[in-house]
């Protein structure tokens, strides 16, 4: 099964076809890509894998570069690999509620 990303990835699909890439990590990435920030146990929630099958894709998709991580205070962090550093705090502070209230 071939699951539907946007623009995003599709320069990097010139080097290296996404759909060549297991479909386990095929749906990751269409998460993280529709969840920008998305924390690790709420993406584990989602996708309903096993914690060490999710740690595993994880890391093959931080090491393809397809997506970056954000790693603090225990506390990961997913995002499409084309969002800034800026963008990331962005997001990653509206995701949490306090801080969405606050804003909002």
């Amino acid at each position: 099964m071939n699951y539907k990303l946007d623009s995003t990835y599709n320069n990097f699909a010139s080097e290296y076809s996404i759909n060549s890439l297991p479909e386990l990590q095929q749906k990751l990435l269409v998460c993280i890509d529709e969840n920008p920030g998305i924390r690790y146990r709420e993406l584990l929630r989602l996708i309903n894998f096993s914690n060490g099958v999710l740690s595993y894709h994880a890391n093959k998709l931080e090491k393809l570069d397809l997506v970056n991580v954000e790693r603090k205070n225990r506390l990961t962090r997913f995002f499409p690999r084309n969002i800034s550093n800026e963008v990331m705090g962005i997001l990653g502070n509206l995701r949490n509620q306090t801080s969405y209230e606050i804003i909002k």
